[in-house]
Order: structure tokens, then sequence, then C-alpha cells
């Protein structure tokens, strides 16, 4: 199983490449759309399109069956990452900290002057 800092790493990278191929694909295809794309328009419609806003200025949209088509499937990559990353990493933290705090405390058993009591019979009354 892979430990929590691992998982976190890893949820850092999705992040990462969603965003770099999300920014990678709107600079192509707005270049193929005859727009003049930059990196920091790229960079905004990427964040925008994840941030599920879609609040898209009317120079970063993508306007072709293609573009709405990517924009699609970045919405549904990048919500994934999120929305299996983000257990995957908190599930074992809050687990850990309940597990602590419903910890049994074992009680002190004095080592002199004590009898302990496991089951009630008559044997156990001949002897007491």
């Amino acid at each position: 199983m892979v430990k929590l800092r691992g998982r976190l790493t890893i949820f850092i990278i999705a992040i990462f490449l969603v965003v770099i191929i999300g920014m990678i694909g709107f600079y192509i295809l707005k270049a193929e759309e005859g727009g003049t794309p930059n990196v920091i328009d790229a960079f905004s419609w990427t964040i925008t399109t994840l941030s599920t806003l879609g609040a898209y200025s009317s120079d970063t949209s993508l306007n072709t069956s293609i573009g709405k088509l990517f924009t699609s499937c970045v919405v549904l990559f990048g919500a994934s990452v999120f929305f299996i990353g983000t257990p995957l990493i908190i599930a074992p933290w809050l687990e850990k900290k309940v597990s602590r705090a419903f910890k049994p405390k074992p009680l002190p058993i004095p080592e002199k002057g004590h009898v302990v009591i496991c089951s009630h019979l008559r044997l156990v009354k001949v002897f007491i």
C-alpha cells in the first residue's frame, strides 16, 4: 500500500499533468481554429475549465466540435483526478486520527492484592 506521502505526490503530479495537457491542447486547438493562442490564455482556459466555471471570454473559447469535445474531456479528467484523488489522501489521514481517538486505553492493574474473576460459577465461589 502506498503511504500518504506517495499518494500526495501522485495526486500533485496528476493535477500538474491535467493542467499541462489542457494547456497544450488549448494552444494547438486554438491555433487550428485560426486564433492567436498564448500561454497565459491557455493557462486561464485550463483553470476555468477545471474549476467548471465555464465563463470564458470570447477570445479564449474553443468553438469547433473538436474543441468542445476536448473541453469536455478536460472537465471529466480534471474532476476524476479531484474526486478520486482527494478521498485517497484524506481517508487514510482521517482514519488514523479516528483510530487514535477511539483506541482503548489499558486499565492499570495493581501488581499485588487483587483478584481477577473471569466467570461466576459454583467452582469460583469455593475458591473465594
